[in-house]
């Protein structure tokens, strides 16, 4: 094999379109091995030529190229050389052929590496996915919000009179915010629902699965069969991480990068008009996968807000939008607040369920053909699998993982015992791979020595991954950095010819191992994220114990290294079985004294989290965290990140000493503490403690506790509560069973209940989309029965029956169905509700028109009689970047007039007005001034540091204040390692 000339320039040739047609329909081996890579200018194609290039690359590219130069020139005989736009038959010829590049590429679920079988295994990503639950986010640190808290109070202090208005409002609250129980849905069921659609999730728990399924259900056009919803789509799938890398290069909208990074990742160019025809026609799903892959918070923020921008113009248009994020990192550069936010769960036993069945049985007809003994050989392999993952409660747990019960499955089919330990799975899939992969090179005619055993595999790839994961923000590299990287690792571990090795080890790579991949053009990284980290953390913990905390400290709370420092630990403790190297490893997060130890608490959160994973730490160290993370709950403004890491000791011995000090919170009804208090003991599974509250004499426990059980799916628990003598408790276990689509047990609450109950299942069989069970509810004699009905078809495909409700004597329903029809455009139809006589028709009008920048028609309403509508009028006006206009309302006597105003600046960017407004003496416009901050990098982190009125602020803004804190701290410590780099 010839030497590699990593170097040598590129010699640039031009080829015509005539010349390339002809190059293609010769089918010449001289045609197909002219270039590399292909860019468009004009009517002609330049060709890098792969004179100087390694032979082995040659062919590779050469043989890849035949496929390109076959898309490209079907392409051009569509466009021919002219420079006019492309007709509509051009497009519609494009838009066919971009179609069946993405179902080519997202139509199999591939598992190289893993298994040596006869052939690769590819299992169909249609039959194999499998849909999640998702919750709606809740608010930070309270079960309950600030505005259903007051309500709450009101409810125990009005007369009977005042009842039924004030329950009407919560209800509102509930349905619009975030219920007092967590709307469990299946993430599908969340997409129909909304434009935009935020899909948080940890590692692993089917973000980009999810996407991809998507994709390639609209390019086969079958949304409506798979997902319930009648609708052709073109999607269009891009990873923001090389949006970020576009983006430190040169900037450039979101619409620009899209035609580019299909151009330059998929060899697919000219799309550029297809995009923008089909984003104007309102027919796109527009899919961004992975925004906390952005390691850079700048380019972070920055991809933000050009995505909100993108969202602000499209959406209106009748695009979708779906943006996925992992949770950790994410509030660092958050999307805005008002778009509908879902994080998914865990697989449930029936998810489990259904998913084993579903892998056993694609596998087994894609090895033994569609046949009846494969399918009862799929049915015996699912009960043996189902069983061996129900065995141990540790596997189990690791199961509601869908990237780590794929790895679970792949393991069995191995015919190995399923290890209990994250670190232990990956291990066992990383050696299992290993082997595979030696026993592949070996077959093919390596020769595997001492070099290439697993140990030493993994010396050589863990070393590669942290660098990767360091110098590298994206995740990838080109081949001939990857080579260069390798024969520095070669040369350290002295091999006798280390470029040799390094270029040995690439090619081996590429053709038998599923870690490693080319997932763009010349962009090479780990197939997926969590690999990277799992070796970047081997790498880390095979250095000298006193090096191990140096080496990441400077990355602590960055929440793209914290997989790593939790995989490290596991390393160290588990796989190393080094009691005393863990506990240190540990001692010193535990002990780091991070900025503002004594408001943000990251060192500890920190090392409750790596308790979680069961690393092994000593006793002693493990009872002093689980103590003060239990002390630490009482600390309101951190009490939602102290409830996540005590969720993660669910099931381990020291859960008890996390809860201990919480318990007395469960009988203190001052402020309501018990109500976050039920919480906890929700999410830490403790039923026997939680039940007697199902029957307390106070309706607000009662509710808490049926949440706290929902949330848990504890359903034969809260059957009873349908029964419950409160109507609010009724409502809630209807939205608990609704969400959960039981609609058995929920039928009869849309007949024969009280309207809160009626409207709570109206809603709940709305979101499951059963319209005939419902259309009752539009002409019903509540108010809340009829808005509920509004809300819920406006959801769906029969959002047009809602038009009578515009004319509702009711102004709740006139406002629910102004809201329908604004959100699909229809301004002639509620032009009207602009004068209305009820405040709040007219806001929501006003709402309406602003989202479609029809600004001259709510310009009177920044002088409405009525301070509802003005702040609506505020709010849209700061959307557009009008600032004049409503630069008069930082002066309002109202303080919140002054805090949307502020709120609106912030976006904008406007310092100077944010930092007078954290001095305003009112806290809600202080709490606006300090989100606003919390949004953006410098110079907050000084004026935080000055925030004088942090001490004055009450427990709600708090919480606010910390949440800036710990984004600014994170962007602040990330350019320290940044400029020491």
């Amino acid at each position: 094999m010839a030497d590699e000339a990593p170097d040598a320039p590129l010699a640039e040739t031009t080829i015509t379109v005539a010349d390339l047609v002809r190059a293609f329909q010769s089918e010449s081996a001289a045609a197909r091995t002219t270039g590399v890579s292909l860019t468009i200018s004009g009517g002609t194609i330049n060709i890098t030529n792969l004179a100087g290039r390694d032979l082995y690359q040659q062919n590779e590219y050469s043989e890849a190229l035949y496929p390109i130069l076959e898309r490209m020139a079907r392409y051009f005989v569509l466009i021919g050389e002219r420079e006019q736009q492309p007709t509509a038959a051009d497009l519609a010829a494009l838009e066919q052929l971009y179609r069946q590049q993405l179902i080519e590429a997202h139509r199999s679920l591939t598992f190289q590496g893993i298994l040596q079988t006869n052939q690769p295994i590819a299992l169909p990503l249609a039959e194999l996915y499998v849909a999640g639950q998702s919750t709606s986010e809740m608010g930070e640190g309270d079960t309950v919000s600030p505005e259903e808290r007051r309500l709450i109070v009101r409810l125990h202090e009005a007369g009977p009179t005042k009842h039924e208005h004030l329950e009407q409002e919560l209800a509102l609250l509930n349905r619009r915010r975030w219920n007092l129980t967590p709307r469990r849905v299946d993430i599908t069921t969340a997409l129909r629902d909304y434009r935009t659609l935020v899909v948080l999730g940890d590692p692993g728990a089917g973000k980009s699965t999810l996407l991809r399924y998507l994709t390639l259900t609209f390019a086969e056009d079958a949304a409506a069969e798979r997902l319930n919803m009648p609708e052709s789509r073109l999607p269009i799938l891009v990873p923001l991480a090389a949006y970020g890398a576009a983006l430190a290069q040169q900037p450039r909208s979101l619409f620009e990068f899209l035609g580019q990074y299909y151009a330059e990742q998929h060899e697919l160019p000219g799309l550029t008009p297809l995009f923008g025809e089909a984003l104007d026609s309102g027919r796109v799903l527009v899919l961004l996968d992975g925004l906390d892959e952005v390691q850079s918070s700048e380019i972070r923020r920055s991809i933000a807000e050009r995505v909100q921008t993108f969202i602000s113009r499209y959406t209106q248009l009748g695009n979708r939008v779906v943006l996925t994020s992992r949770i950790v990192g994410y509030r660092a550069a958050p999307m805005a607040a008002e778009f509908p936010h879902y994080t998914l769960l865990d697989f449930g036993p029936a998810e489990i369920d259904r998913f084993t069945r579903q892998w056993c049985r694609a596998f087994e007809l894609m090895q033994r053909g569609d046949t009846r003994h494969a399918i009862r050989e799929a049915a015996a392999e699912q009960r043996r699998l189902f069983t061996a993952i129900n065995a141990n409660p540790s596997v189990a747990k690791l199961a509601g993982n869908p990237l780590l019960l794929t790895i679970l499955a792949l393991i069995h089919r191995q015919g190995k015992s399923l290890p209990r330990r994250r670190i232990e799975l990956y291990d066992l899939y990383a050696r299992t791979l290993l082997e595979s992969w030696n026993r592949a090179r070996s077959l093919s005619g390596h020769i595997v020595g001492k070099a290439l055993d697993v140990l030493d595999t993994v010396k050589v790839m863990a070393p590669l991954a942290l660098w990767l994961h360091s110098a590298r923000p994206d995740g990838t590299a080109r081949f001939a950095e990857l080579q260069r990287e390798l024969r520095r690792i070669f040369t350290e571990r002295e091999a006798s010819d280390p470029e040799r090795e390094a270029l040995q080890w690439l090619i081996d790579v590429r053709e038998h191992s599923g870690l490693l991949v080319e997932r763009g053009a010349d962009a090479w990284g780990f197939i997926h994220r969590t690999f990277q980290e799992y070796f970047a953390a081997r790498a880390v913990a095979v250095l000298p114990a006193e090096e191990r905390f140096a080496r990441i400290r400077p990355h602590l709370h960055n929440p793209g290294w914290q997989e790593v420092i939790l995989l490290t630990a596991g390393q160290i403790g588990v796989m190393n079985a080094d009691e005393a190297g863990a506990t240190a490893f540990v001692r010193s997060i535990h002990g780091a004294n991070s900025l503002y130890p004594d408001i943000l608490h990251r060192d500890l959160l920190l090392a409750a989290a790596i308790l979680g994973d069961d690393v092994g730490v000593k006793p002693s160290l493990t009872r002093t965290i689980a103590r003060e993370l239990g002390e630490l709950w009482w600390t309101g403004h951190v009490r939602e990140p102290v409830v996540v890491a005590i969720s993660g000791l669910v099931g381990l011995e020291c859960l008890g000493l996390a809860l201990e000090p919480i318990y007395p919170a469960l009988n203190d009804r001052a402020g309501g503490v018990h109500l976050d208090a039920i919480k906890v003991f929700g999410v830490a599974q403790q039923w026997e403690t939680l039940r007697p509250l199902l029957s307390d004499p106070d309706e607000w426990t009662r509710q808490a506790a049926v949440a706290a059980f929902s949330a848990g799916q504890q359903w034969e628990a809260i059957r009873p509560v349908l029964r419950d003598r409160s109507k609010r408790v009724r409502r809630t276990a209807v939205e608990a069973f609704g969400a959960s689509q039981q609609w058995g047990y929920i039928r009869s609450a849309l007949t024969g209940e009280t309207a809160l109950v009626r409207s709570a299942a109206v809603y709940a069989f709305g979101r499951g989309q059963q319209w005939e069970m419902i259309r009752f509810a539009l002409h019903d004699e509540s108010v809340s029965v009829r808005e509920a009905a509004v809300e819920a078809f406006g959801t769906g495909p029969e959002w047009a029956a809602v038009e009578p409700a515009l004319d509702d004597p009711d102004w709740e329903v006139r406002r629910a169905a102004v809201e329908v029809f604004g959100a699909h455009q229809q301004w002639d139809k509620i032009r009207a509700a602009l004068s209305d006589h009820d405040d709040d028709v007219r806001s929501a009008a006003v709402s309406a028109f602003g989202a479609g920048e029809h600004w001259e028609a709510i310009r009177p309403a920044l002088s409405d009689p009525h301070s509802v509508v003005r702040r609506a009028a505020i709010s849209a006006f700061g959307s557009g970047g009008h600032w004049e206009a409503i630069r008069p309302a930082l002066r309002a006597e109202d303080p919140d007039m002054r805090s949307v105003a502020v709120t609106a600046f912030g976006a904008g960017e406007h310092w100077e007005v944010i930092r007078q407004a954290l001095f305003d003496p009112s806290a809600r416009v202080r709490d606006a001034a300090v989100t606003a901050y919390a949004a953006y990098p410098t110079p907050a982190l000084a004026l935080i540091a000055e925030f004088a009125g942090f001490a004055q602020v009450d427990a709600y803004s708090q919480r606010l204040v910390w949440a800036t804190l710990a984004a600014l701290i994170e962007r602040y410590e990330a350019q320290q390692v940044s400029e020491e780099d």
